[in-house]
């Protein structure tokens, strides 16, 4: 499946790894153009909802704080999945989901959280 995954550097990533797989994981933030709308993929370290990656994005994912959000903000949509293993603030573990312009965040057993529409 290496050809269908896009990843971007987190926490615990090395040249060690980048070796062991078929796909690049070092990158500190991926730039993904799906039917016109612009998304920024980032762990959050570097960049973030107060430290943008210059350039127009239509939505930010991030992570790094394992505090999820989804809001729009006048840059565009921020989204921070949470955390599946470590979540922070009493939230239950989350994860985010992107299709055809739809966000999701989830609970790890499946309860919708939110849900946003790039296209709205």
């Amino acid at each position: 499946m290496a050809d269908d995954i896009v990843a971007i550097r987190g926490n615990c990533e090395s040249e060690v790894d980048q070796m062991l797989l078929n796909f690049p994981i070092m990158a500190d933030y991926l730039l993904l153009v799906d039917g016109g709308k612009r998304l920024i993929l980032t762990h959050g370290h570097l960049y973030n909802k107060e430290c943008r990656p210059v350039g127009k994005c239509d939505a930010l994912f991030y992570g790094h704080t394992h505090l999820w959000e989804l809001t729009r903000t006048p840059q565009g949509v921020v989204c921070n999945l949470g955390s599946i293993t470590f979540p922070k603030g009493g939230n239950p573990p989350t994860f985010a989901t992107y299709e055809d312009g739809v966000i999701n965040v989830y609970q790890t057993d499946g309860t919708l959280l939110q849900t946003m529409n790039l296209n709205e």
